[in-house]
C-alpha cells in the first residue's frame, strides 16, 4: 500500500501491538466465541466431549491469594501482570500435576476465592509463556462431579483419537432462513498430514474419529460456481471432541479496475458493492483495490447490486471522493446494475472517478504531562499516535468531512489521561488544535485507549 490507508491502517497497528494484553484479549474473545457456537451435532453424547475439545488447558488445583507474575513476550518489554498462582493437582490436558501456574484474568471475570479448589479450562494465549493460562472457566471442585467423571474416564495420552462432528449448509451467511442441508457432499479432513475422508448424511450431518492431535481444516469437494466459508484452524486434542459448522455459499464474482481522475490507479482503497434494494444490507460488503487499482469481489449470492467508492461511507481524508458508481457517475440514476447470478463470474467492472474533493491538514498539539505516550483518537476512524515528542500528530482531511478527536495520554507510572471529545470540519489547508488531557476514570480495557465503546464515558 503506498496511499494514507496505509498509513493509517499502520499507525493503528502500532498501538494495537504495543499491548501484549490485547493479544490476550483476541484469544479469550476467540475462545468464548467459539465455546458459545453450537452447530448441529451428529451425536448427542458428544455434549460433554465438546466442553473440553479445544481447550489447551484442563486441571484441578488450589488457588492462591492474587499476587504479581513477570513475562517476557517476543520482542516486547517484560511485563507484570496480576495474577492467580494455581497449584495443580490433577492435570488432564497441557499442564502437569505439581506445577504451578498462573490465571491471567485482566476483565475480571472470575473471582476465585484463595485456598478453594476449582476445575480449570482455557488456553495458553502468551504463546512464548508456558505458564500463563487465561480461564475459560472455572468450577468449583463440589459441583464439578459430572465433568471429572467424564474427563477421567478419558485417555487423554497423544494416541488416543480426537473426534469431530459437524454439518454442511448451502445458505446465505447473514440469513439463516435461507440455509439447507448439503447430503451426499464428499468432505476431506485434514490434521497436518492426515485425511479422513468422508460424506455427509441426509441432514448434512458428518462425523470423524480417530483423528491425531493437531490443527483441523474441514474441505468440502466443490464445484467452482460453490465456496466455503470457515471450516477449520481450531486444535483438536488427544480425546477431545469438536463441532464445526461448515457454509457452502453461491461464489459469484465481480472484478474491474478503479482509477483515480487523472488516469493513475487508486491503490489500496475501499471499492463497495451494495445492493440495488437499498433496504437490504444483507449482500453489502467491500473489497480493497491493490497497486494496480484491481478488485475482486467474491462469494456473492445471486441478486442486483451497485459497485462504486465511498457508498457506505463519508469522503475522508484518505479518501476524498464524493459516491461514485461503476460505470464512473456521481448521479446514483446513471449507475449501471450488475446481475450476480448462481456462481457466475462479472468482469470488466472498470470505472474512473470523475472528481475529487479538496482537501487539508491538521495539526494537533497534544498538551500533557511530560514523556507521556500521546494518542489522537478519532471516532470510528482510527488512531494516531505521536512518535515523536513536541511534534503535532498530522491528519489529512476531506473538505466537510467531520471529524470526532480525543487525546488520550498514559504516563509512565500507568496514569490515564483525556480530553474533551472536540468536534471538527475539515477545509482546505493547515488549521492548528490543542488538546489538553486531565486524569480520567475512564476504563481502558485491554490496553486499547481509543475503545470506542468506553471512548464517550
Amino acid at each position: 500500500m503506498d496511499s494514507s490507508l496505509h498509513d493509517m491502517t499502520w499507525n493503528m497497528f502500532r498501538v494495537v501491538l504495543a499491548s501484549s494484553r490485547l493479544r490476550w484479549r483476541i484469544g479469550a474473545i476467540c475462545a468464548l466465541a467459539l465455546s458459545l457456537s453450537a452447530p448441529t451435532r451428529a451425536q448427542d453424547d458428544a455434549k460433554v466431549c465438546e466442553q473440553f475439545g479445544s481447550y489447551g488447558a484442563i486441571f484441578v488445583g488450589q488457588v492462591g491469594a492474587k499476587t504479581h507474575h513477570s513475562i517476557k513476550v517476543a520482542e516486547l518489554p517484560p511485563e507484570t501482570l496480576a495474577v492467580y498462582p494455581v497449584l495443580i493437582e490433577e492435570a488432564f490436558r497441557g499442564v502437569t500435576d505439581g506445577a504451578t501456574v498462573y490465571l491471567y484474568d485482566p476483565d475480571s471475570q472470575f473471582t476465585p476465592n484463595a485456598a478453594a479448589r476449582y476445575l480449570v479450562r482455557g488456553n495458553f494465549n502468551f504463546p512464548e509463556v508456558g505458564d500463563v493460562v487465561a480461564p475459560s472457566s472455572l468450577i468449583p471442585v463440589g459441583e464439578a462431579a459430572p465433568s471429572l467423571a467424564f474427563l477421567r474416564s478419558q485417555n487423554w495420552t497423544s494416541g488416543a483419537g480426537g473426534r469431530i462432528y459437524g454439518t454442511v449448509l448451502q445458505g446465505s451467511s447473514s440469513w439463516t432462513g435461507s440455509r439447507r442441508p448439503m447430503a451426499g457432499l464428499s468432505l476431506r479432513i485434514h490434521v497436518g498430514d492426515f485425511l479422513y475422508e468422508t460424506v455427509t448424511g441426509a441432514g448434512g450431518e458428518f462425523a470423524a474419529s480417530g483423528l491425531p492431535e493437531g490443527l483441523y481444516w474441514v474441505e468440502p469437494v466443490l464445484p467452482p460456481q460453490l465456496a466455503v466459508t470457515c471450516c477449520g484452524g481450531r486444535t483438536i486434542h488427544a480425546g477431545g471432541c469438536v463441532s464445526t459448522s461448515v457454509l457452502v455459499q453461491w461464489n459469484g464474482r465481480i472484478r474491474g479496475r478503479v482509477a483515480l481522475p487523472d488516469q493513475s490507479p487508486l491503490r489500496s482503497h475501499f471499492v463497495d458493492l451494495v445492493p440495488l434494494d437499498a433496504n437490504d444490507e444483507r449482500g453489502a460488503t467491500y473489497a480493497v483495490s491493490d497497486a494496480g487499482g484491481l478488485f475482486e469481489f467474491a462469494k456473492i449470492q445471486p441478486g442486483r447490486y451497485l459497485v462504486g467508492v465511498n457508498l457506505r461511507r463519508a469522503p475522508r481524508g484518505n479518501a476524498p471522493f464524493p459516491p461514485t458508481y461503476f460505470p464512473g457517475t456521481i448521479n446514483k440514476a446513471d449507475a449501471r446494475v450488475i446481475e450476480v447470478g448462481e456462481g457466475n463470474v462479472n468482469d470488466a467492472v472498470d470505472f474512473d472517478l470523475p472528481v475529487s474533493l479538496a482537501t487539508g491538514q491538521l495539526e494537533i498539539y497534544p498538551q500533557a504531562p511530560a514523556g507521556a505516550a500521546n494518542t489522537i483518537c478519532v471516532l470510528s476512524v482510527g488512531t494516531f499516535p505521536q512518535f515523536e515528542s513536541g511534534r503535532p500528530v498530522e491528519i489529512r482531511v476531506a473538505e466537510g468531512e467531520r471529524l470526532q478527536l480525543r487525546l488520550h495520554a498514559e504516563t509512565a507510572s500507568g496514569q490515564h489521561l483525556d480530553s474533551e471529545v472536540v468536534e471538527v470540519v475539515g477545509h482546505p489547508g493547515t488549521h492548528r488544535l490543542e488538546l489538553s488531557a486531565v486524569p480520567t476514570t475512564r476504563r481502558h480495557a485491554g490496553g486499547f485507549v481509543c475503545d470506542e465503546t468506553q471512548i464517550r464515558k
